[in-house]
């Protein structure tokens, strides 16, 4: 699943280097959501929660955020390894 969103991710990227202006949010679980988001220039992987009586969701501690360069050689990284090594569903 993951794996699947990587262009989406890589074009929001590709968008924040070129100075535009994005707001891409992808729900990766029921809590952890991947974000690019102007104006921080990261991927941000984090759990968020609704607080108590609130219906806008929080961001926690948990998570990473990634330099847009750290998230080219994950992305280089994980792509390596789908393409060398066969996983059993």
């Amino acid at each position: 699943m993951f794996c699947g969103m990587f262009s989406q991710i890589d074009a929001s990227v590709a968008e924040l280097k070129q100075g535009k202006r994005v707001a891409y949010r992808v729900e990766l679980t029921d809590d952890i959501y991947v974000s690019v988001t102007t104006p921080f220039r990261c991927v941000d992987i984090r759990r968020f929660f609704y607080p108590r009586g609130q219906r806008d969701m929080r961001a926690t501690r948990q998570g990473i955020a990634l330099k847009l360069s750290e998230w080219v050689q994950m992305a280089d990284i994980i792509e390596t390894i789908n393409q060398n090594h066969v996983f059993d569903n």
